[in-house]
């Protein structure tokens, strides 16, 4: 039985929990290989596993704060790394010495040079393989010119990857991998010569709902005889908000949803999705085949993202909800001409198998190891403090609870 780890993060937007799901299922063709996906802040504790989750409101409240960090923090590559493989080092070698993998996948940069550091001062020569989760605004820490294979998504990010030194020989242009439910529908699937009648709009913001939904609904609604669905994500403030100001004034037009487990099935169903540039929600979009509308980028990682959609007639790009109607009508013009070249480049441009082919690639790279995890001595007394109070507050809570709850018994 060969054996991979997958680092991941579901806390940071939801694009590196459905790269991780769309390997695994493609595994499963592999009965002989066993996959661990391991949640990499978790590695360094429970609590920062939570503060992890702090990505979300920052990246819809503060995206200048964003923008700020994505940019001084450039340079500090190396020692991003360093802290990092301190950080994790305990939990990582612990996972090791259970786990006993015979490669290393990371899909979430802060894992990359991070846990080569480790793996290289115990002189363990297991594969790590780093597969990059943005299309062009690449931070530093994805760039590591020591993993064995760097995945890189787009020509685009190959390209970045070359200008911070990393060797082309060890470079692969695979594609965005994109989860089964998403491909299974497209195959079953054809857009069609024109949009329906009335139009159907679809508005997401990828996993976290950050944006302005409210005004391009409004747009949209004010200004065509359509149907508008908008999903929010888990901002449940938007989602209610939405609710009480859309809903009541046009009805069954509009529908307003939270996060939704079969976005795939609301891309079929509508003629144009307006959303962010967020690598994920554009690539599922493309599988599926729905003509973009990017109407905005987050400061930093997704910054020229709408700029690849318009590269490879995949979509067009909003620079603001008041012209959002001006944009719809010309891809309708001449007979929907504009629509047509979205839907034709895009169909063009998707490859259905990605994800197979890249698990395909490792498995053929994955070959049982014979190594020994040595012996090692903790380096994170910190976070070992931090989580034996964190026990010890939830301890101390459960028998405040307990007691209180037979004082309620003894009374009654």
């Amino acid at each position: 039985m060969r054996k991979i780890i997958i680092i991941s993060s579901d806390r940071t937007g939801h694009g590196h929990t459905s790269i991780a799901t769309a390997l695994v299922e493609q595994f499963e063709r592999y009965p002989d290989v066993q996959v661990e996906v391991v949640q990499g802040f978790r590695l360094i504790s429970q609590t920062a596993q939570k503060a992890s989750g702090l990505y979300g409101p920052m990246t819809r409240y503060s995206r200048d704060l964003w923008k700020l960090t994505f940019e001084l923090s450039q340079p500090s590559a190396r020692v991003l790394n360093e802290l990092m493989s301190t950080a994790i080092h305990d939990n990582f070698m612990k996972l090791l010495t259970e786990q006993h993998p015979d490669m290393i996948l990371t899909v979430h940069s802060m894992f990359a040079g991070s846990v080569i550091n480790i793996l290289e001062d115990y002189g363990l020569n297991i594969p790590h393989v780093t597969l990059i989760a943005d299309m062009i605004d690449l931070h530093a820490t994805w760039c590591e010119p020591r993993s064995s294979l760097l995945l890189c998504p787009t020509p685009e990010a190959a390209r970045v990857c070359r200008i911070k030194g990393c060797d082309p020989a060890r470079m692969l242009v695979c594609g965005f991998p994109t989860r089964r439910q998403f491909c299974d529908a497209a195959r079953k699937f054809n857009r069609g010569d024109a949009p329906g009648k009335p139009l159907r709009f679809l508005i997401m913001s990828g996993g976290e709902g950050s944006g302005s939904l409210k005004k391009y609904a409004l747009a949209l609604l004010e200004n065509f005889d359509c149907e508008v669905r908008v999903i929010c994500g888990r901002n449940e403030k938007l989602h209610a908000m939405l609710m009480q100001t859309l809903k009541p004034r046009f009805g069954a037009r509009a529908q307003i949803l939270g996060f939704v487990k079969d976005v795939e099935r609301h891309m079929i169903e509508c003629d144009m999705i307006i959303a962010r540039g967020s690598p994920n929600s554009l690539m599922e979009a493309v599988v599926c085949n729905i003509p973009i509308i990017c109407v905005g980028a987050l400061p930093g990682q997704e910054e020229h993202n709408p700029t690849i959609m318009v590269r490879h007639n995949l979509g067009v790009v909003c620079d603001s909800p008041r012209e959002l109607p001006d944009v719809v009508r010309r891809l309708l013009a001449d007979d929907a001409a504009g629509w047509k070249r979205l839907r034709d480049g895009q169909l063009k441009y998707r490859d259905l198998d990605i994800a197979a082919h890249i698990v395909d690639e490792l498995c053929a790279r994955l070959k049982p190891l014979d190594y020994v995890v040595p012996p090692f001595k903790l380096k994170n007394p910190l976070m070992d403090y931090v989580e034996t109070k964190r026990q010890l507050r939830t301890e101390h809570k459960q028998k405040r609870y307990r007691r209180a709850h037979h004082d309620d018994v003894s009374k009654n």
